[in-house]
């Protein structure tokens, strides 16, 4: 077998591309591993649509994701409890409402509405459990429907 020099190149760029994938692929899934999260409970009477990875936003932009779903049954009444995995910047107050919107074309995202900024005076413990609520996929909560007559 012989080889050239044109073998050789060839060989040796599909080799340094195979480090840098091999690198990028190192650094994210380090990254993941020391990423700093703090999390907070939220207990839900409903998940549906909602699963591990669902995103976590504030005002429209994400700020975490769901990290565990978990079904608990108290006496006759079975609860969800999900667990946010939210950014260590991100400060929530008692009050502050975690609502599972439902997307129009499938899956969901949990919205975290926080309450006026005169009721911001006591933060939520970190890790402490406060209840959920769902929303309906249509119409949206902030569209009012109108009619008029014609006259």
């Amino acid at each position: 077998m012989h080889f050239t020099r044109d073998d050789a190149k060839v060989g040796l760029l599909v080799l340094v591309a195979m480090l840098i994938f091999g690198t990028l692929l190192f650094q994210r899934s380090l990254s993941a591993l020391f990423k700093k999260e703090t999390a907070f409970k939220v207990r839900l009477e409903n998940a549906g649509d909602l699963a591990v990875g669902t995103e976590v936003q504030l005002q429209g932009w994400r700020v975490g994701q769901v990290n565990r779903v978990d079904l608990e049954r108290e006496g006759v009444h079975y609860r969800f409890k999900a667990t946010l995995g939210l950014g260590p910047e991100i400060l929530l107050w008692r009050g502050t409402k975690a609502v599972v919107v439902t997307k129009l074309l499938g899956g969901a995202f949990v919205d975290l509405q926080l309450p006026p900024v005169e009721a911001r005076r006591e933060l939520l413990p970190r890790g402490r459990s406060w209840r959920g609520t769902r929303r309906p996929p249509w119409p949206p909560s902030s569209t009012r429907c109108r009619t008029s007559s014609a006259t």
